[in-house]
Parts: C-alpha cells; structure tokens; sequence
C-alpha cells in the first residue's frame, strides 16, 4: 500500500512539473484565448483514452506521458477532440457579445494584416488573437491566426513537442476557417499549408518517441498504438499530392486572380444545382462560370476534401444541396461518398478493426452496385464515369475471406458478371476502361478460384432485382 501511494505522488508531482514546464514554455508567449485554452486543456489521449499513467511499476511514467501525446492524429471519429465545428453553429460564439468597448469589425485592417503575415507573423498574429476575443464570428481572423502560427513554428529550433502542441492550435483554427462557409481557392491553400507541415513534424515526433521504445515491449498498448499512429499519420500525409493538385487545377480554371478569394457559397451552389436539375446547366452565376462549371469544381473539390478527416463537417454541409436526379452528377457523388467510405476502411485495416471493415465493406458495395444498375447501359468515357465499377472491384478484392462463404461468393459473381461486360461501355480511344476491367476480373477470379473455391454460374445476373441476387444479406450491417 505504501508503494502505490508513494508512486502516485511521484506521478502527481512528474505532472506538476510538466504543467509548470508547459507554462514557462516559449509556446505561452502567444496570446492563448480562451477557447484555445480549453482545447490544451483537454489533454487527447489518441486511442489511449481510458489509459491511466502510473499503473504499472515497470514503465516509467513520463515516457508513458509521451506515448500518449504522440498518438494524436488528426481524425475525428477516433478521438473527440480533433471535433470542428463552423462559426456559425458554435453556440459559444453565436452567443457570444462584443467586447465592453463595442468595437467595429475593422476589414480594411484584416486585410492589411493579411500582407504583413508574411514578413512579421508574431505580432499579427498576438493582435488577430485580440480581435478574435471581440469577434468570434468573424471566419477570416481564425485562418489569419492559423497562417500566422505555422509560420511562427516552422523554422523553429523549440523543443518538437512544444512545436506540435503550438500548431495543433494552427490546424484547428484553419479548419474552423473552411468549415466555417469558408470554401475558396485561397483558404484551401492557406489550410493546406497548416495541415501538412503540421503532419510532417507530427510524423517526425512520433518516430522519436517510437525510438525510445522500439525494442521495449514492456509498453504494450502505448507502444502498439503509436505504431497505429504513425501508420495513420502516412495515410494522411500522402494525401498532399491530391490536395496540391486540386488545388493547381483549380487555379488553372479560374486563371483570373480576384477569383481565388470568391467562396463557394451554399447559396450559389444550391441555385447552380436547381439550374442543372431543371435543364439549364449553362445559366451563367457570375465570376462562379455556368451552373455546371460550379457544381463541377465543387465536385472536384470535394472529391479531396474526403480526404482530410477534420473537414468532415463541410463536406457534410455541402452534400446536403447536392440532391439531384441528373446520373451524370449522381456518380460524382457517389464516388465522393466511397472515397470517404476508402478511407474510412483503410483506417479500420491499421487498427485490425475487422467488424468496422465488414461494415465499411458493405456500404461499398451496395453504394456502388446500386450506382452501376440505376446507369446499367450508360456508355463510360470519363474517369468519374468508370469509379462505381472500379470501387465495386476494388471493395471485392479488399474484402476476400472478410464475409461468410455463401455471402462471399455473391460479392465476388457480381463484381466479375460486371466487370466483364463493363468493356462494352468503354469509348475511349485508347480502351483503357475496357483493360482495366479486365485485370480485374481476371485477379479477382484467381482469388475467388484459389480461396473459395468458386464455381461460376452462366446464368447469374447481377443486374436483376437485390432479393433475387442475395444482395440483401449485404445489407444487414449497411
């Protein structure tokens, strides 16, 4: 009994220390507001949530406090505290009142700010702070303060853990700032910018640390989590490409400048789609282009942001004024939602997450096979156009051996019926639709016939009605 009290006073004072030492760091000279302060002082724990510090006697308790720090990855559904919510929805900052002097909204100063970031960022960024106590509404001032903090701790010599903990805050910000009905080319690039420096010091943080305990299985859980982390942290880092690439497509479309700072509003969107949806695609919506040239960037745009988990919320908010019946559209957006749907079990795969996989598995399969049947005999001459018959391969491959036999063998006669019928469709010059259907197909019948030991039916038809294909087992877990 004596040992455990004298071990819980010696964990109580180890995080007495590092309370202080967080105080003292160079990291608190930032005018911290008070939101902020509540986000440092919910302390994630990554996957590690009910892990208690100073348990056992055989780990040293302020390396397990950097185990724990190090299994924070950017990822909403795996820990709370990476949750963004817009401006506007924040009941904190709905209700929140102008400071006590009743000062104005000064743009003409944002704007000037915005120049001189660049060249001093820590001083715009201690009066952004201020601005932000009297105007917690204002979605500019939280990308300003984003772009400000990364640059503060990009080049600097600190301490890579305070480093992290400082751009934490930088990346939150920027996300409130685009989810925030914050769309434009120029914030993207702004919260691009923040994300994946965050994640390239994030990733070499998590690497130290692993270090230390590479050859020690004495960490158990701690250990194994961090080594989920960095995995996670790899998906996410190896978006950046897309990301980037978007980015300069976009830029190449709207080649006038003055237009990188245009949002995509939810009112523009929804009159560019109730133009679409009533046969008037080419209905200009100003410097946005026609009706369809705006839906299609936003579509474009989409298609990536699936990719980055924190911004979850805009993704949501935009899919919402999307509802259409033209099949053209209908496949981007369905191809927007298995890309979320991709990532999703990815993430399940690296933390052996098999119940999660046979639910994702599912949901891809019946999204996109209900996709393929409602445009059965559509001809396919662009990328977008083919994905519902790539995911539905893909899904099939990725979940080999994942279901019972009986319901196995359903998922994989149907993506192969598909597959082979698929290069019909194809009018591209070159047939490359038609060559990739049938590697697939092919792959996929190897697999079936070594695993399964399937035997193919002549007659089964994937395209006739769900009870009679057994497809309705697939929607038990859907």
């Amino acid at each position: 009994m004596a040992v455990n009290h004298a071990r819980a006073a010696r964990v109580k004072k180890i995080e007495e220390k590092r309370a202080e030492k967080e105080k003292k760091s160079r990291f608190k000279k930032f005018q911290i507001r008070k939101d902020q302060e509540e986000i440092l002082e919910s302390k994630p724990q990554g996957f590690n949530k009910n892990y208690v510090i100073g348990q056992s006697r055989l780990r040293d308790p302020e390396l397990e406090m950097k185990l724990l720090a190090a299994t924070i990855v950017p990822v909403p559904k795996l820990d709370p505290f990476w949750k963004v919510t817009s401006v506007f929805l924040d009941k904190r900052k709905r209700n929140a009142r102008k400071s006590m002097f009743g000062n104005e909204f000064n743009q003409t100063r944002v704007d000037k700010l915005k120049d001189l970031a660049k060249k001093t960022p820590g001083s715009v960024r201690l009066e952004v702070q201020k601005m932000l106590k009297s105007h917690p509404r204002e979605r500019d001032l939280y990308m300003l303060s984003a772009v400000c903090t990364n640059r503060m701790l990009k080049n600097t010599r600190a301490d890579i853990k305070d480093v992290v903990d400082g751009m934490v805050l930088g990346v939150i910000d920027g996300a409130i700032g685009v989810v925030s009905d914050g769309l434009s080319i120029n914030n993207l690039q702004n919260f691009f910018e923040v994300y994946f420096a965050f994640l390239e010091k994030l990733k070499r943080y998590q690497e130290r640390t692993y270090d230390l305990v590479r050859n020690d299985t004495g960490y158990g859980p701690l250990r194994m989590n961090l080594a989920y982390a960095l995995q996670i942290t790899d998906l996410l880092y190896e978006k950046q490409e897309a990301c980037l690439g978007m980015l300069a497509v976009m830029a190449k479309n709207f080649n006038k400048s003055s237009l990188a700072h245009v949002r995509f509003d939810f009112l523009s969107l929804n009159k560019a789609v109730n133009y679409i949806n009533a046969g008037m695609p080419t209905k200009k919506l100003g410097d946005l282009g026609t009706a369809e040239e705006f839906v299609n960037n936003v579509l474009g745009m989409l298609q990536t942001l699936v990719k980055v988990p924190l911004l979850d919320p805009l993704v949501d908010q935009i899919s919402k004024h999307l509802s259409t019946s033209k099949p053209g559209m209908r496949i981007k957006i369905v191809g927007i939602h298995s890309a979320r749907l991709f990532f999703e079990f990815k993430l399940a795969i690296i933390l052996r997450d098999m119940e999660n996989m046979k639910v994702l598995a599912r949901r891809l399969f019946k999204l996109n096979l209900a996709m393929i049947r409602a445009v059965k005999n559509r001809t396919i001459a662009a990328k977008s156009e083919f994905e519902p018959y790539l995911n539905l391969g893909t899904v099939v491959e990725f979940s080999i051996n994942l279901f019972p036999k009986q319901e196995q063998e359903i998922m994989v006669k149907t993506a192969i019926k598909i597959l082979e019928r698929t290069p019909l469709l194809d009018t591209t010059d070159d047939r490359r639709f038609a060559k990739q259907c049938d590697q697939m197909a092919i792959q996929l019948d190897a697999m079936a016939h070594g695993d399964l030991g399937l035997r193919m039916d002549p007659n089964f038809d994937p395209f006739r009605d769900e009870a009679a294909a057994g497809a309705s087992s697939l929607e038990a877990e859907a």
